[in-house]
């Protein structure tokens, strides 16, 4: 290995290691569980959330195809620009009242939404059966 390259791996563990330490010193104390997993404790804000879900769209769209998914077939690929944006204007309105009735009830997916909400486990599962078929794909 060249000098640069044993500097540039070097450089890269270190920064794995340390990435590593941060989240185990940032997780001490917290309680261990799903909620705390997958929602961060219930601890970050709506609006957090909502530009959060947005960024993380439009970067792995960025990075992950659209733009030669765009060149292949052309300008109509460029519709995700506009469904993805009517998208999270929908979730700006209804993902408040959702945020607050599943951490009234403690619920953690859409899924147990549902079923919380018409008191039907058929339909939970349901639920979660459509949102990983059409996550998955």
């Amino acid at each position: 290995m060249s000098g640069s390259a044993v500097l540039a791996t070097t450089v890269f563990g270190l920064a794995m290691v340390a990435t590593v330490l941060i989240g185990l010193w940032s997780a001490r104390g917290r309680a261990k569980g799903l909620a705390e997993w997958s929602l961060s404790g219930r601890g970050l804000g709506v609006l957090f959330v909502w530009v959060l879900m947005a960024g993380e769209t439009y970067t792995s769209f960025s990075f992950l195809g659209t733009a030669g998914w765009t060149y292949s077939m052309g300008s109509p690929i460029l519709y995700l620009v506009a469904y993805l944006t009517v998208g999270f204007a929908v979730a700006y309105l209804a993902g408040p009242a959702l945020w607050t009735y599943a951490g009234r009830h403690r619920l953690v997916s859409i899924a147990d939404i549902a079923e919380h909400r018409f008191r039907s486990r058929p339909l939970g599962i349901l639920v979660a059966l459509v949102a990983t078929v059409f996550l998955v794909p």
